[in-house]
């Protein structure tokens, strides 16, 4: 762990106090205030305190021995708590006493979830958890030892969302073609059903850039592309139920340019990584937030060539709440950084890591 004051200012030396403001890494190191560290590596900022993360503790070892890209709790129809465990290849199921991944059997025609090393998204709807990356077709779990196709659907998708009633996938995999610009909804309440006459396809070919993530925001969907905006708004309309709207149509613009680096919190925060700043999302306008760290964090973003995340997390355990962004950036060599924003407070640190980058982040059931 490492802290980094700015230089002596003369004969008094450099006085430390608070309100701690993080990092500070673009001013001139004279008229940084005095709560500003130039470095703080693997500490937080927390409640007017800088403070270490929690220990952390061995988990368990997947099977398989790919990398993780989601774990998720919920409960099924009957009330029962399940804890998931999604790899590149295989999902888990978790027992405990000891803990164990045990893998879930796959539906006839699906041998594995495509090994592509890609993080998933994944929804909790009606009791169940539906997931893809855009590899194989849309699956569920509904808490019992096998995978299900959701119906009839046509294939996968690399971001999930739900608006109004309807399940809404975007940049479809459909066959052995890739639509980076169509997005697919299921029927009205129903997600394993996509040839009723209120589900649908639409192409947005008036865009010129394509689809990098989706949230939903209220009772609207923002879908997040390269250059710009789509909000997705229920009309109650049955032959055309989604209005899509465009915030944004040119070549040009603030967009989500990192796919998987959008990230969202209940209605209160939006954020995602654009050409020149991380942004909060405020439609119709955008707020930059990368602040005085901005140059740094794209300059660890500019010498990776692996797939950087973002997500927020409203706490690092039950009785550590810690409302954050968290940025993880892969370096050459496995290593990682991991630009950690404190939402509260705005203030900066960074974490880095030997040994590998983090693929998951989530509070979970242990029973």
């Amino acid at each position: 762990m490492t802290f980094a004051f700015p230089p002596d200012r003369g004969y008094n030396g450099y006085k430390v106090e608070r309100p701690w403001l993080g990092m500070v890494t673009e001013a001139p190191s004279i008229v940084l205030p005095p709560g500003a560290f130039t470095e703080a590596l693997n500490f937080l900022f927390l409640r007017e305190r800088v403070q270490t993360r929690p220990r952390l503790n061995a988990y368990s070892t997947t099977p398989d021995s790919k990398n993780i890209y989601a774990i998720r709790s919920y409960k099924d129809v009957n009330g029962n708590a399940h804890t998931l465990v999604l790899t590149s290849k295989n999902m888990y199921a978790v027992t405990v006493g000891p803990i164990t991944l045990n893998a879930l059997s796959f539906p006839a025609g699906v041998t594995d979830l495509g090994s592509v090393e890609r993080p998933f998204s994944i929804l909790g709807l009606r009791n169940r958890v539906y997931f893809s990356n855009g590899t194989v077709k849309l699956l569920y779990t509904d808490g019992s030892s096998a995978l299900k196709i959701a119906g009839d659907v046509p294939g996968g998708a690399r971001f999930l969302i739900v608006v109004g009633s309807y399940l809404l996938m975007a940049y479809l995999r459909e066959g052995s073609i890739n639509l980076p610009t169509t997005v697919r909804w299921s029927a009205s309440g129903d997600p394993n059903s996509y040839s009723q006459t209120s589900s649908g396809v639409n192409q947005l070919i008036e865009v010129p850039d394509e689809i990098t993530g989706v949230v939903s925001v209220g009772r609207s969907a923002f879908i997040a592309r390269t250059n710009g905006v789509t909000v997705v708004t229920p009309t109650s309309i049955g032959i055309a139920p989604l209005a899509f709207e465009n915030f944004s149509t040119e070549p040009e613009g603030v967009g989500n340019k990192y796919p998987y680096t959008l990230a969202s919190y209940g209605n209160r925060y939006v954020l995602f990584v654009s050409d020149d700043n991380i942004y909060e999302m405020t439609l119709p306008t955008v707020v930059p937030i990368g602040g005085a760290n901005k140059r740094e964090i794209f300059k660890d973003i500019a010498a990776t060539n692996g797939i950087i995340t973002g997500r927020i997390v409203p706490n690092l355990g039950v009785d550590f709440d810690f409302l954050s962004y968290w940025l993880t950036i892969p370096k050459a060599g496995g290593a990682s950084t991991t630009w950690v924003l404190n939402l509260e407070n705005r203030a900066w640190s960074k974490f880095e890591s030997p040994t590998g980058a983090l693929g998951a982040l989530a509070t979970v059931f242990t029973t």
